[in-house]
C-alpha cells in the first residue's frame, strides 16, 4: 500500500511541474526586476504552500491506512460470518461466495465462481428454489424459504434461504444476494418432535387417553384432541371449569368438585374413576387424574392431569367378575359333590366293617375309612371356604386330628397340637399332605404310647404337627413324645402299608425327602418344594 502511495505522489509532482511550466510560458515574469522584499515574500509563500501540501499528503496517507484497515475488517466479517453469503446473477450463476458458504457446500471457494447455485440443490427441491427466485426477479421483494441442499460429496443438509436484489450502481446489472443459514439440527429436532407427537397421538387414540390442564386465573379447561374426542366434542374445545364438571353424571359431580377444589387449594393430587355424559348424551366411564403445578413462589397456578375412557375395561372387568363368580359357584358345587361321594364310600366301608368279624379286616377297613376321610375334609374345607384357591392348613390339620382321635376312641388321652398358622395351599398340595399327616398320626396313635407310656415315663402323651413355609419350600414335622420308633424298623424299607404309602406320597408324588429323628420319642420330618425348587440339606429341630 505504501509503494502505491509513493508512486501516486511522484505522478502528482510531475503533473504539477508540467502545469507550472505551461503557466510560465503564458505569463512573463522578470524575476531579475523583483525587489529583495518581493522575492522574499514569494519565497515565504512558496514555503508555506509546501508545508500545506505535506500536511495534506500526511492526512491522505492516514485516511488511506484507515480505509485499508476497515476494508480488512469488513472482509473478515464477511468471510467468517456464521451464515453463508452468495452473490448470484439473475440466471443463478455464482459470482462470489464467502468462506462459510464454501464450507457449507463442501467446495473450494475459488471453484464456486461461475457455477450455477442449482447444482447444489437436489432435483426434487429445485421447484421451490426456482419459484422463489423468479418471484424475486419479477417483484423485487425479498424471499425467505427452506429447502434441502447437497454438498459436493453428496451429503445433504437443510438451509434457510433469504434472497434479495442488490444494485451497486445505476449502470451495473442487479445481482441477487442469497443468505444461507444451516438449520439441519433444527429440522432434525422438529422431525424427532413430530415423530414423538405422532406416537403419543397414536397411543392416545388407541388407549383412548389424553391430557388436560386448567389455568386457575383463566378458569378454562384446555383439552387435548383425544380428551375432546372422549367428550364427543370438537378439537380445541375449551369449556369453563363449571362446564367441565357438569359433564360428570349427577351422582359424581359433588365428588369431582370436592377433589378438584382440594387439588387447587391444598395441592392434593387425585385419581378417580367416574362416569361422564358426553355432548351427544352417551354415558361412559372415565379415569381422571390431576395434580397441582406451582410457580417459583410455591403457589398453585395450574392443575394438569390425564383422562382415559375406561368403559371397555369396566365392561370386561364386570364380565370377568360375573364369570369368576359363576366358576367359583360351580367349583364349590364340584367340591360338595366330591365330598358327598367320598362320604358315601366311607359310609359303605364303615357298614362293611360292621359286618366283618376278622379283626385284621376290621383294622384295614378302619384305616381305609380314615384315609378317605382325610380327603373328604379337604373338599369340605374348599366347599365352605370363600377362597376356593387355597386351603388353610391350620384349620385343616386341626380338624383332621380331632376326627382321628374321635374315630379311634381316644377322647382326651393324647394331647394333639397343630402349628401351621397362615399357610394356605392348593388342592394339589393339600390332599397328599393330609394323607401323609393322616398316616403318620395314625401310626403314632397306634404305636407311640403302649399302655400310655412316654419316652421319659413322666410327661403326658402328646402329638405335634408343625408346618413351615419359606421361599417356596415346605417342611412338615410330625412328632410325638412316645417310647420311640422301633430300632429294627427302617423308615426307608419298611413293608408296612402305612409307611409305604408315606414314602410313595412324600418322595414320588411330592418329590420331597423324609428324615427320622429318635432323640426324644419319634420325629419324622418331610421337606418338599414347589416344582423346580431346590430342597436344602438342613432339617428343623424337633
Amino acid at each position: 500500500m505504501k509503494d502505491e502511495a509513493g508512486k501516486g505522489n511522484v505522478k502528482l509532482r510531475q503533473k504539477a511541474e508540467k502545469l507550472v511550466q505551461e503557466k510560465n510560458k503564458s505569463q512573463s515574469h522578470d524575476i531579475g526586476n523583483l525587489s529583495r522584499e518581493e522575492a522574499g515574500r514569494i519565497i515565504h509563500e512558496l514555503r508555506v504552500h509546501q508545508l500545506e501540501l505535506e500536511l495534506q499528503n500526511q492526512e491522505l496517507r492516514l485516511a488511506q491506512e484507515e480505509l485499508d484497515a476497515a476494508r480488512k475488517r469488513y472482509f473478515n466479517l464477511y468471510d467468517l460470518a456464521p451464515v453463508g453469503y452468495v452473490t448470484v446473477t439473475e440466471n443463478g450463476i455464482i459470482q462470489e461466495a464467502n468462506l462459510t458458504a464454501a464450507n457449507m457446500l463442501g467446495a473450494p471457494r475459488g471453484s464456486l465462481s461461475g457455477k450455477a447455485l442449482r447444482r447444489f440443490i437436489p432435483f426434487e427441491e429445485q421447484d421451490i428454489y426456482y419459484r422463489h427466485m423468479q418471484s424475486l426477479i419479477k417483484t423485487g421483494l425479498p424471499q425467505a424459504f427452506e429447502l434441502r441442499m447437497q454438498k459436493k460429496d453428496g451429503d445433504s443438509f437443510w438451509v434457510s434461504l433469504e434472497a434479495g436484489i442488490e444494485k451497486f450502481s445505476s449502470e451495473s446489472q442487479p445481482l441477487c444476494l442469497v443468505v444461507l443459514s444451516d438449520i439441519t439440527r433444527r429440522k432434525q429436532a422438529e422431525e424427532e418432535n413430530r415423530r414423538i407427537n405422532l406416537l403419543v397421538e397414536t397411543a392416545g387414540r388407541i388407549a383412548k387417553f389424553g391430557g388436560w390442564s386448567v389455568k386457575l386465573s383463566y378458569n378454562k379447561v384446555y383439552m387435548s384432541s383425544q380428551v375432546a374426542a372422549i367428550h364427543e366434542a370438537p378439537p380445541g374445545y375449551a369449556p369453563t371449569v363449571e362446564e367441565a364438571i357438569n359433564f360428570y353424571a349427577p351422582e359424581w359431580r359433588e365428588k369431582i368438585f370436592r377433589v378438584f377444589k382440594r387439588c387447587a387449594t391444598e395441592g392434593v393430587p387425585f385419581d378417580e374413576e367416574m362416569e361422564i355424559i358426553t355432548l351427544k348424551g352417551n354415558r361412559i366411564w372415565i379415569r381422571t387424574t390431576g395434580e397441582p403445578i406451582r410457580d417459583e413462589k410455591g403457589e398453585i397456578r395450574q392443575i394438569a392431569g390425564a383422562l382415559q375412557d375406561i368403559s371397555e375395561r369396566r365392561r370386561t372387568s364386570q364380565a370377568l367378575q360375573v364369570s369368576l363368580k359363576e366358576k367359583e359357584t360351580l367349583l364349590q358345587e364340584v367340591h360338595h359333590r366330591v365330598k358327598n361321594n367320598l362320604a358315601v364310600v366311607s359310609a359303605l366301608l364303615d357298614m362293611q366293617r360292621q359286618e366283618v368279624d376278622d379283626p385284621g379286616a376290621v383294622a384295614v377297613l378302619s384305616d381305609l375309612t380314615t384315609r378317605i376321610r382325610s380327603i373328604v375334609l379337604v373338599h369340605e374345607h374348599l366347599y365352605q371356604s370363600k377362597d376356593v384357591a387355597g386351603i388353610d392348613l391350620q384349620d385343616y390339620f386341626s380338624t383332621l386330628l380331632e376326627d382321628l382321635k374321635s374315630s379311634m376312641g381316644l377322647q382326651n388321652n393324647i394331647h394333639c397340637e397343630v402349628r401351621a398358622q397362615g399357610i394356605k395351599v392348593g388342592l394339589d398340595i393339600a390332599v397328599p399332605c393330609g394323607m401323609l399327616v393322616n398316616e403318620l398320626v395314625i401310626n403314632a396313635i397306634k404305636h407311640a404310647f403302649p399302655d400310655g407310656k412316654t419316652h421319659d415315663g413322666q410327661s403326658e402323651p402328646e402329638i405335634k404337627v408343625t408346618m413351615h413355609a419359606e421361599d417356596r419350600l415346605y417342611r412338615i414335622v410330625v412328632s410325638d413324645n412316645g417310647v420311640g420308633f422301633p430300632g429294627d424298623v427302617d423308615l426307608d424299607s419298611s413293608d408296612s402299608f402305612g409307611l409305604r404309602l408315606v414314602r410313595m406320597i412324600g418322595t414320588h408324588q411330592l418329590g420331597g425327602r423324609l428324615e427320622l429323628d429318635r432323640t426324644r420319642g419319634t420325629c419324622i420330618i418331610f421337606t418338599f418344594g414347589e416344582r423346580n425348587s431346590k430342597i436344602p440339606g438342613e432339617t428343623d429341630d424337633c
